[in-house]
């Protein structure tokens, strides 16, 4: 039975062989743990933004279609086969009847951090199929209360589901480290298109992902990149979640933490990282002086999956693939004319969207990136990893801009 009460989610379990409990004393923070048997029948939806994964029980989930099956079968019990349902909640009370039974009553107050953060599926699956399994049928319960730490929430959740990895970027979200970046987010037309957890996939509308925005903050890193380059980030999807993790722990929140201070000039990434990567072939051919096509790298093999162009219009795909070595190497002649204001953020020394400034850089950049190609065997990997082409591509641009007094 469910009952809310002033928001507070209450579930009650009908349980007949007792509850087993302990204490454990963790980090400063005495965690209570409970685990019994109830009927499957109890059962109510809970909030899953604890559990790492977002949980699809269609018929093509070979998880969910084995749950669904030993839940349906009548010869079988289905607490022996499934490991059950594990909750974080807010208390757990247990009322004792006359016939020997107990009511266990659970207490959900906060959705962000409560609810099944282990054995979504098996929830799942157990409300879709109401009315079809027999009601004798029993589910196994593990209950969790008094966590206060965001970082035990996640160091649980990521011990519980061993079913399949856990992203670490799903991890980071239930540590609440993405606040930043939702945050700038915000001010975009972009907040509902990214996908910060495990499965939130292109179906649900989530076309650009939580890496691909730290890796172009990380481009436009100008503290830890001001003399030299960000030549990695492109390839190493952990280089840039570690080094976030890092930046997150040493200066939370702060002005001090270098993704902070790129909130003011986020949008201005954004469109530019669409800006070229929509019309590449086209700057390449008219600034490069070559056949972008002609390149191995751009053509697509059949049946492979079109290129969706970042930052552009939902379902707008490229005919022709942008390697990211070459994406980022040319983002990259771009942050040298970024500046930190007296508040601590990051800002432009001059519009660098005028017709004239972004029309010269990009000649710059295109240029160097056909020079690169050429000079690399027209392999992307090559260019993408050659710190001389890394280098030149920051000193020609900044030569630029200089020539041009638009930075001294």
């Amino acid at each position: 039975m469910e009952q809310t009460m002033n928001n507070v989610q209450v579930i009650d379990f009908t349980v007949t062989n007792g509850v087993l409990s302990e204490v454990i004393e963790e980090k400063d923070q005495k965690i209570n743990y409970y685990k019994f048997t109830a009927l499957c029948t109890d059962i109510q939806p809970t909030s899953k933004e604890a559990n790492p994964r977002k949980q699809d029980i269609s018929k093509k989930n070979k998880v969910a279609s084995k749950i669904r099956e030993t839940l349906l079968n009548p010869d079988i019990s289905f607490h022996t086969r499934n490991k059950g349902i594990t909750y974080f909640a807010d208390r757990l009370e247990v009322e004792y009847n006359s016939n020997g039974s107990c009511t266990v009553r659970i207490y959900f107050t906060d959705p962000s951090s409560q609810g099944s953060v282990d054995g979504g599926h098996t929830e799942m699956v157990i409300l879709d199929e109401a009315g079809n399994y027999p009601e004798w049928k029993k589910v196994n319960i593990e209950v969790m209360t008094g966590i206060k730490s965001p970082f035990t929430h996640v160091s649980i959740a990521e011990s519980r589901n061993t079913g399949a990895s856990v992203t670490a970027e799903t991890l980071d979200e239930l540590s609440g480290m993405h606040g930043i970046l939702k945050d700038h987010l915000q001010e975009t037309p972009y907040e509902d298109r990214v996908s910060f957890k495990q499965n939130e996939d292109k179906e649900d509308g989530k076309d650009l992902t939580i890496t691909l925005i730290k890796k172009l903050y990380e481009t436009f890193n100008i503290r830890d990149y001001a003399d030299k380059d960000p030549k990695g980030v492109y390839s190493s999807n952990q280089g840039v979640i570690t080094k976030y993790r890092k930046e997150y722990d040493a200066h939370g929140t702060s002005t001090d933490n270098v993704y902070e201070k790129l909130k003011y000039v986020s949008s201005d990434i954004f469109k530019l990282t669409n800006y070229i990567h929509e019309n590449f072939k086209d700057l390449y051919n008219r600034y490069g002086k070559g056949n972008y096509l002609a390149n191995k790298c751009a053509d697509y093999k059949d049946g492979s999956r079109k290129e969706l162009v970042l930052f552009g219009e939902p379902e707008q795909y490229l005919d022709y693939k942008v390697p990211n070595g070459l994406l980022f190497l040319a983002l990259s002649g771009f942050r040298q004319f970024l500046k930190e204001n007296e508040e601590g953020y990051y800002e432009w020394k001059f519009d660098i969207f005028e017709e004239d400034k972004i029309k010269g850089l990009l000649e710059v950049v295109f240029q160097v990136l056909a020079s690169g190609m050429r000079d690399n065997d027209n392999n992307p990997q090559s260019v993408g990893k050659n710190a001389m082409v890394w280098q030149v591509m920051r000193t020609q641009v900044f030569m630029k801009a200089y020539m041009n007094q638009w930075v001294k």
